[in-house]
């Protein structure tokens, strides 16, 4: 029976449907009174599942039966993280379809201030993670500073960025070792050999195999914070979807009803569009996928400041709108009825966060219990301080209806799981075209000000 047991416990299929289905169940809790977590249930339940089934796969011990298929579980941190991301591909394309339905519209009306939202909450998020990781920490580390940053942000582009730059910087560091203060040499040793063997008056040059150890210790870093920044990222954004029209006494049903009003209004001034919609198209959302992950490939040469790309989820996103905004393409058809792409998303996102919470469960538990507590505390603090300031900004300084403010903030963010949760709280698609006019412009830059956070 222990066998058979442990190999349930160990088949993240089983996992991923059991957490998605009591996540569901949590969400829909009518006993919570007005507060519920909706879509957004399976992360939760995900945190609690993930921790208990880390924790009991960590007593089985070399020689058991189900040792092997333990340390199969334990090595892809419960869910593979090929899994996680097709999951997410189905959510982001779906979400791009839905979102180019009022795309040019929302450009026309409001112009540069989803520029100004994106290029701003990245800033905020940037400016924060810097004091929290250069500034705050002993080390003052600046890639860990980058890992929180991308981690309270819930972006995989930014993670792509700061991994990538690392190792260039951290080879730069090294090539100006002679020139560095006393106490910026021993940082520089600390992360090459950590037992502090190293020090200023024995190493006076760096060989190239410590160059090595630097490049791989600054990855470990990015990569270790943004591990316990992201689920809080994701908890700032979700708790903020959720809070704020409660906090400022927002009538989510008179913003939308006054943003469709709005909408319609623009609408009847332009020619009409002579685009035919299908229920679903298998072979066209396919091709927005494929697509996407080809404009995601290109990569921009910025000089010395690096390369710039979209990554895989943003030219998913970017394909799913353009190809979304065109309606017909031959024999391709991309304006798909409402309730079928609703329905695709819901349950890709769902299941996504159910399976995020089980891969990093244990670690967000240890974390709340231990050394891990100052990351947490940095991704919450800079996710909802850039949550926040993107609501004053975009609402008393921009004046930008809710509807489409709740899915800016998410596109300031590049938080594709904090539009669901918007729109999921608002129980409308609207949202979508406010994360798709500010999302470009969050994406640029939250690579620069990556960048920036290395060179500052």
């Amino acid at each position: 029976m222990r066998v058979k047991f442990f190999q349930l416990i160990t088949n993240y299929y089983f996992l991923s449907f059991l957490t998605l289905c009591l996540g569901l169940i949590f969400g829909e809790c009518k006993k919570m009174g007005k507060l519920r977590f909706g879509i957004s249930g399976p992360l939760f339940i995900g945190i609690f599942g993930g921790w208990a089934v880390f924790a009991l796969a960590l007593t089985v011990a070399p020689g058991d039966p189900v040792y092997p298929a333990v340390q199969t579980m334990i090595k892809n941190n419960v869910v593979p993280s090929n899994i996680q991301m097709f999951m997410l591909t189905l959510f982001i394309a779906a979400t791009g379809l839905l979102a180019s339905r009022d795309l040019r519209i929302v450009l026309k009306k409001y112009g540069l201030k989803f520029v100004v939202l994106g290029v701003t909450i990245t800033a905020i998020g940037a400016g924060m993670s810097y004091l929290w990781g250069v500034r705050g920490l002993p080390d003052g580390n600046r890639y860990k500073a980058s890992g929180i940053y991308a981690g309270a942000l819930t972006s995989s582009l930014g993670l792509g960025t700061a991994l990538e730059s690392s190792a260039g910087d951290a080879a730069m560091r090294a090539g100006r070792y002679e020139e560095m203060t006393r106490d910026e040499q021993e940082a520089l040793l600390i992360m090459i050999d950590p037992s502090g063997k190293l020090t200023p008056e024995n190493s006076h040059t760096i060989t190239g195999d410590q160059v090595n150890s630097l490049t791989i210790a600054a990855s470990a870093d990015v990569g270790m914070a943004y591990a316990v920044s992201y689920p809080f990222g994701l908890i700032s954004v979700i708790l903020g979807m959720m809070f704020i029209p409660k906090i400022f006494r927002i009538d989510c049903a008179k913003e939308l009803e006054k943003h469709r009003y709005e909408m319609n209004y623009i609408r009847q001034t332009e020619p009409p569009e002579n685009v035919e919609e299908v229920y679903f198209d298998f072979k066209s959302f396919a091709l927005v996928c494929a697509i996407g992950y080809i404009a995601g490939a290109v990569e921009i040469p910025l000089g010395r400041v690096g390369t710039f790309s979209l990554g895989s989820t943003g030219g998913v996103f970017i394909s799913a709108a353009v190809f979304g905004c065109i309606g017909n393409l031959g024999p391709f058809s991309f304006r798909m009825a409402g309730n079928s792409i609703n329905a695709l998303r819901d349950l890709s996102l769902a299941t996504y966060l159910g399976m995020v919470g089980l891969t990093y469960g244990y670690r967000v538990v240890n974390a709340l219990a231990g050394s891990g507590v100052w990351y947490a505390l940095a991704s919450l603090t800079v996710g909802i301080s850039c949550v926040f300031c993107g609501f004053l900004i975009g609402h008393y300084l921009l004046k930008i209806n809710w509807i489409l403010l709740s899915g800016g903030i998410c596109g300031g963010m590049t938080s594709n799981p904090g539009l669901g949760v918007a729109s999921n709280v608002i129980g409308s698609n609207d949202p979508a075209a406010g994360y798709a006019a500010a999302y470009p412009f969050a994406t640029a830059g939250m690579v620069l000000y990556t960048l920036l956070i290395y060179s500052a």
